[in-house]
């Protein structure tokens, strides 16, 4: 298997249990903020990333879609934020905001 592919199968399963634990799904309209840092997106794409970059080996959650204008349209800027600990809220149909969780960061 490659490495590729090996990544569309982990998104694929990272998609699937977000929808199963929260009802948060591909498509749908979120607000995340990460420790002060905030964002406003259509969800495309969710993922693990490994933390290479950082210099450790922690898993980071990966959000990518399309940003939201100021007056809540959606946009095409491209816009992604990856996180370990953040607060993410849902905007249903009715217009309102919801709490989807609270992804906390371990304790040991």
């Amino acid at each position: 298997m490659t490495r590729d592919a090996i990544s569309t199968r982990i998104e694929q399963i990272a998609a699937r249990a977000w929808q199963r634990n929260t009802d948060l799904a591909i498509y749908s309209v979120v607000h995340i903020d990460r420790l002060g840092v905030e964002a406003r997106l259509q969800v495309l794409r969710i993922s693990l990333d490994d933390d290479w970059r950082r210099g450790t080996r922690d898993l980071w959650w990966s959000f990518e879609g399309r940003r939201l204008r100021n007056d809540g349209t959606l946009g095409d800027r491209h816009e992604e934020l990856s996180f370990r600990v953040a607060a993410i809220t849902r905007r249903h149909l009715d217009g309102q905001w919801r709490p989807v969780l609270q992804v906390r960061q371990e304790t040991a």
